[in-house]
């Protein structure tokens, strides 16, 4: 008996695709050129392949023709996107406009909302006339507040390269996002909304977050609470709560408005109910934070000292593009305090201002050695706090805040920028100084002290001039010079107010930390003969390595 059998059919492929969707089979788009395709399905996505030049600032348009609410994403040569692009204010049709900051390769990534429709569309691009530049500005830093107070409307102008129209102050409890521009920097889209934070991640790495918040409702990622050891970072101290506030309470109408509040907030605890906490928690916190796609991370803390470790998860986050904001610290001393004295080579450090613009009393000031140092509103600042209750709390943990909204607001109207990018335009569009005409003689006179700033070693001390001395020196004898710098501010402090305990020989005052020995020198009512010989003899006989004069010392002449 003999059986039918039948050839298996083969199975072919009930639609052609054509375009892929990866770097491989991607099709091109030309730049002041248009393609026109179509998705085949539902879920299908089509990719361009275009090449874009430094510097230069292009338009992508993509308007769909049978295609209902096309999706638009920007993708860099390895196909990580870089940008994801809705709607228009006023069409279901995306475009962007950006500034390509490094050229190459680049990917148009074409799909339909949530890959629920199918047409035909065109995607066009075209490479948009540049603006006659503005000239760079000049960025002039003062020992006393850096380059100035931060300026969201500036900062946009310097990024679009046009002026905006000034808008109408919020007032009330929202006097300090008026103080920066916030609202100039909301209103950059002309037919609509313009930036908001949408899209941005910031990380607050401090007390926790109170998640059930009605400011922060929907907007709240992943966190780790490094304290406890899980992943609830709930607050338990309310710091973290007011911070994030400040950062991205939402815009609603009811009680405050957060800087970037369409952002979502990344809740890092480090420090617990007391508001204390260790070192070691806070690297973990920056790394983890970095490592899980912040783009921004709020440090209102500090008062650790130099640290390697810490040194190196700022740089890890910077060059991963991550802005690291950290404040400046409580004490009134003459620079700020670790973490934000890292400012030097990566992150943005925060002083704290008041309401007329003047430098708060309690703030760390920028120092001698510039750095990227701005400030911010710091003074009876109005945000959240747990229970959906409100407060006023003062300080640069307050002034910090405001510098990662704005750093959010950037970002989320361009994802490209880097991190060097950000800090540049924050620290090169600050709004004018408000100073007294003593704090400018009280400047002036301590910037003449050339060698205040320079390390003084046996080599160099025969040409010291008697009236560096006029303030007391402060030497140390081991550890690199960023942490000696640190620590002898927190021991100068401590010579001040138990003076008694330590004893005085001539004119040297000596203490052991534990750790290192520190000297306060005191060369007021001494010849210059006598100073150089007093220094000569310390440096040639061991006892330090080097000396600098204390400059909390002259701050406070300035300060007066």
């Amino acid at each position: 008996m003999s059986r039918l059998i039948r050839r298996r059919r083969s199975l072919r492929n009930p639609w052609r695709d054509d375009f892929g969707s990866t770097t491989r089979t991607s099709g091109q788009l030309d730049v002041g050129g248009s393609s026109q395709g179509r998705l085949e399905r539902r879920w299908d996505r089509d990719w361009f392949a275009i090449t874009l030049e430094t510097g230069s600032s292009y338009r992508v348009d993509l308007k769909g023709k049978s295609l209902l609410d096309p999706h638009l994403r920007l993708r860099d040569s390895r196909g990580q996107i870089l940008a994801d692009i809705d709607d228009t204010p006023t069409s279901l049709d995306p475009s962007v406009q950006f500034k390509v900051l490094q050229g190459g390769r680049f990917y148009l990534d074409v799909g339909s909302y949530q890959g629920a429709f199918r047409g035909s569309y065109t995607l066009s691009s075209q490479e948009l006339t540049a603006a006659e530049p503005k000239p760079p500005p000049q960025r002039t830093f003062s020992s006393l507040d850096g380059y100035g107070r931060v300026n969201a409307k500036g900062a946009f102008e310097g990024l679009l390269n046009r002026s905006l129209q000034d808008q109408a102050p919020l007032g009330g409890e929202l006097w300090n996002l008026d103080l920066i521009g916030a609202p100039e920097a909301w209103a950059t889209n002309a037919n609509g909304p313009g930036a908001t934070g949408k899209g941005v991640t910031i990380a607050v790495v401090d007390t926790g977050i109170d998640y059930n918040h009605i400011e922060f409702k929907g907007r709240i990622g992943a966190g780790y609470d490094f304290v406890d050891g899980d992943s609830i970072a709930e607050d338990s101290n309310g710091h973290g709560t007011h911070v994030a506030g400040t950062i991205a309470a939402a815009k609603d109408g009811r009680g405050i408005t957060g800087i970037a509040h369409d952002a979502t907030i990344m809740p890092i605890r480090v420090l617990d109910e007391d508001g204390a906490g260790y070192l070691s928690d806070v690297i973990r916190g920056v790394r983890w934070a970095t490592n899980n796609g912040a783009d921004v991370i709020n440090l209102s803390l500090g008062g650790t000292g130099y640290s390697q470790a810490m040194a190196d998860a700022i740089r890890h986050a910077s060059r991963r593009g991550t802005v690291v904001v950290m404040a400046a610290g409580n004490e009134g001393g003459a620079s700020p305090e670790y973490p934000a004295a890292h400012a030097i080579d990566h992150g943005i450090a925060v002083g704290a201002v008041q309401r007329d613009g003047r430098l708060a009393n309690f703030s760390n000031r920028a120092g001698w050695q510039p750095l990227d140092y701005v400030t911010a509103p710091g003074v009876d600042i109005t945000s959240t706090l747990p229970g959906n209750r409100y407060g006023r709390y003062s300080g640069t943990s307050m002034a910090a805040p405001h510098v990662a909204g704005v750093a959010g607001l950037l970002k989320s109207h361009n994802s490209m920028l880097s991190s060097s990018a950000i800090e540049d335009l924050i620290t090169g569009t600050t709004q004018g100084r408000r100073t007294t005409q003593g704090n400018q003689a009280g400047a002036q006179r301590a910037g003449e002290r050339s060698l205040s700033s320079q390390m003084i070693t046996l080599d160099n001390i025969d040409s010291l001039s008697a009236d560096v001395f006029d303030d007391p020196l402060i030497g140390s004898l081991s550890g690199n010079n960023k942490r000696r710098q640190a620590t002898t501010r927190i021991i100068r402090r401590r010579i001040r107010r138990d003076q008694g305990k330590y004893a005085a020989v001539d004119n040297f005052t000596s203490l052991d930390s534990g750790e290192h020995l520190f000297a306060s020198v005191d060369f007021n009512n001494a010849p210059g003969s006598d100073q150089r010989d007093l220094l000569r003899n310390l440096l040639a006989n061991n006892h330090f390595d080097y000396f600098e004069l204390d400059q909390a010392v002259q701050l406070d002449v300035i300060h007066a």
